[in-house]
């Protein structure tokens, strides 16, 4: 008895790692055009291998012989990069990295609304202008160096000018007293100029000695209140600010260098 439940015991094993092992191969089992499409990936020895611009996102609701592998568009790095220079916080939301988004947003909101209640106008957080210059340096390096030519251009055009001025005196020395006499009326002119705004300098002076005193009438005690209730909005204005402007110039660097993937957890081309 004993033996005969060791036989059958024998073949239901027996049984159960055949039925795995033609699911197994039948699940490796690759048919192009069908679980591998066509331009998408390549059946090498019963697997599809992706392309690089695919990837397989297996559906769990499907059993194994329904899946279809490299099914998948890997989206460009250079979609979030671009939307996120000119609208912040859009391209992680495009790409599905929701939370990022939402971050975001609501630093930029804050930012804005707290700029706008200050100073009734929307101002760009000052860590941004101070990385933007720093990262631009390079770039305007090629400017400044023609403006220093530039600069130093016009100096040879004076040289250039008293030399030939000097020369035409050696030829004519009738000229050298009509220039003489030129630069004799410009310092005159000069003279008189200073002469003038030093008394009106010393008017002015006279008049505000003559002024009563101004008496303070509780203005400061009034600003210093205007301060106070003003404090939260400024410890928002410069946080915010200060997150925001980090926050946008790491999400450039790491969407680039591929750090950040999509909401599928799929890496981007």
């Amino acid at each position: 008895m004993f033996a005969k439940l060791l036989c059958k015991s024998s073949l239901i094993m027996k049984f159960i790692l055949y039925l795995s092992l033609v699911l197994f191969s039948y699940e490796q089992q690759c048919i192009l055009g069908k679980n591998c499409p066509y331009n998408q990936g390549e059946c090498i020895t019963d697997y599809c291998i992706c392309n690089k611009n695919y990837h397989t996102l297996l559906d769990p609701t499907l059993p194994p012989e329904q899946q279809i592998y490299c099914n998948y568009k890997k989206i460009s790095q250079f979609t979030p990069i671009i939307l996120e220079v000119f609208l912040p916080s859009i391209g992680h939301f495009v790409v599905r990295n929701y939370w990022l988004g939402l971050i975001k947003l609501s630093l930029l909101l804050t930012f804005i609304f707290s700029s706008y209640s200050l100073y009734n106008e929307i101002k760009m957080p000052e860590l941004m202008e101070v990385l933007i210059e720093k990262i631009g340096i390079e770039e305007f390096i090629g400017l400044k160096k023609e403006d220093e030519g530039e600069e130093g251009g016009d100096d040879k055009k004076e040289e250039e000018e008293k030399k030939e001025e000097e020369e035409d005196e050696k030829k004519n020395p009738k000229l050298r007293g009509r220039n003489e006499t030129k630069k004799d009326k410009n310092n005159y002119e000069v003279k008189e100029q200073v002469h003038e705004e030093d008394n009106n300098n010393n008017e002015n002076e006279n008049d505000n000695d003559n002024k009563e005193p101004l008496i303070n009438t509780g203005g400061e005690e009034e600003n210093e209140e205007k301060k106070d209730e003003n404090l939260p909005l400024r410890f928002a204005f410069e946080i915010s600010g200060v997150l925001f402007s980090l926050m946008y110039f790491a999400d450039l660097f790491l969407y680039k260098f591929n750090a950040y993937t999509d909401g599928y957890g799929v890496p981007f081309v």
